[in-house]
């Protein structure tokens, strides 16, 4: 009796899984699914648009000569989503222009808009974008010495003020690497070594140096140092 009832447990969960049980309607058709960008969307949008939104003046900033379909879902959504809420409410082409898109044409770019920029597509290999490389701020810089070292000091505080983003001083993509902070980093990390390696009486320290090579291309190496 429990195998029985345990078959048909499995039997019932099996109809989820596998698709043999169906709950709902059918998914919704996806109509701008299949559109094509360069060939049936890109065409109308200059037709009806590319008189005042295209080249470097566009107005709104938005040239639709410039617009890609790969950066559609990425860099430019907020723009797509712009233009898709004055296709829907029918501001965009403006009413006074004598060339309107059909209610058919205008469909079709809203559709096109709804379910490739404004939707997100998981499961596609889809270039996000560059992330920039974060560098520590003043305060994380203190912050790491301390927690890494374990001494109470602040390197940081000799470091150039840091540049600062929508009011904050710790957006990767504000914080540049200036000659000075590279300098401030090399100072900071011979001050940090001192505080932290115990070593005897600098008097009966021995400092031993050795020549080296500079970088250069081949065949241009000197010994200068």
């Amino acid at each position: 009796m429990l195998r029985t009832h345990f078959r048909l447990v499995m039997a019932f969960a099996a109809c989820f899984t596998s698709g043999g049980f169906a709950l709902g309607d059918d998914p919704v058709a996806d109509p701008g699914g299949q559109l094509s960008y360069p060939n049936e969307i890109r065409p109308l949008l200059m037709k009806y648009c590319g008189e005042c939104h295209q080249g470097d003046k566009a107005n709104a900033g938005v040239a639709f000569d410039q617009l890609t379909e790969e950066r559609a879902g990425t860099r430019d959504r907020a723009k797509w989503k712009k233009i898709h809420v004055q296709l829907t409410n029918k501001i965009m082409p403006p009413l006074d222009e004598e060339t309107q898109p059909t209610d058919e044409e205008r469909q079709k770019l809203i559709d096109w808009v709804s379910s490739h920029p404004l939707t997100v597509h998981c499961g596609d290999s889809i270039y996000p974008g560059r992330v920039t490389i974060h560098r520590l701020n003043r305060a994380e810089y203190n912050n790491t010495i301390r927690d890494l070292f374990g001494v109470d000091f602040h390197p940081a505080s000799s470091f150039p003020a840091d540049d600062t983003g929508y009011g904050f001083d710790n957006i990767g993509d504000v914080l540049s690497l200036p000659p000075v902070l590279l300098e401030r980093y090399l100072e900071a990390a011979e001050q940090v070594a001192r505080r932290t390696i115990q070593a005897a009486d600098e008097d009966f320290i021995t400092e031993t140096k050795q020549d080296g090579d500079t970088l250069g291309s081949t065949n241009e190496i000197t010994r200068e140092f």
